[in-house]
């Protein structure tokens, strides 16, 4: 990318970040870290945003929990209910960790993103629909996510971090409508 590209890339990104804070669809919540393991206090602050989309009408993320202790990589909990009035047959929720950059796959950086899954992932594909064995979110319920047991391994890259973003990705209603990357879809024929 030239050198005018590059800062054109960059103020339209910045120019989308603003509009995104003061429009409401990006809002942080500060969680204090009082004390740190010998009891001091800390002056360690974790912060979590909710990255808003037309999804957060079908799923609302309730709770981000335990980002103020400092094992909270081993107990961090995610909680959503399903605001839509239909039930929720796929869903997944992202965990993004601005602070951490990965290169492992192909030497590319990205941010480290934990998908967290509810149902069947081929949901979400033209011609597939819920069937009897699958259980559905049903309306107003609520579902806690859990972090996976890898992702607490990587205990001194997630000592570092300070924020973390959470969207609602992906929603499927079991009848090929729903929500994807915050957008809404259907593969009915009308």
């Amino acid at each position: 990318m030239t050198g005018r590209r590059t800062s054109q890339f960059i103020s339209t990104l910045l120019s989308i970040l603003v509009s995104s804070i003061f429009s409401g669809a990006l809002t942080y919540s500060p969680v204090y870290h009082p004390r740190n393991s010998d009891g001091q206090d800390s002056s360690v602050k974790r912060r979590f945003a909710v990255v808003k989309s037309p999804a957060n009408a079908a799923v609302a993320i309730e709770a981000v929990r335990y980002l103020e202790e400092d094992n909270w990589y081993e107990r961090l909990e995610v909680e959503v209910r399903n605001a839509s009035g239909k039930p929720v047959y796929f869903l997944e929720v992202d965990v993004l960790f601005p602070d951490i950059v990965n290169t492992e796959l192909d030497g590319v950086p990205r941010k480290l993103v934990l998908p967290f899954t509810y149902g069947r992932r081929n949901l979400m594909q033209k011609g597939n629909r819920s069937t009897p064995e699958d259980i559905p979110l049903g309306s107003e319920d609520t579902y806690v996510f859990k972090i996976p047991p890898f992702y607490r391994e990587m205990k001194e890259r997630l000592d570092a971090v300070k924020g973390i973003l959470v969207r609602v990705y992906s929603v499927s209603f079991g009848d090929e409508t729903g929500f994807n990357a915050g957008l809404p879809f259907s593969f009915r024929r009308e």
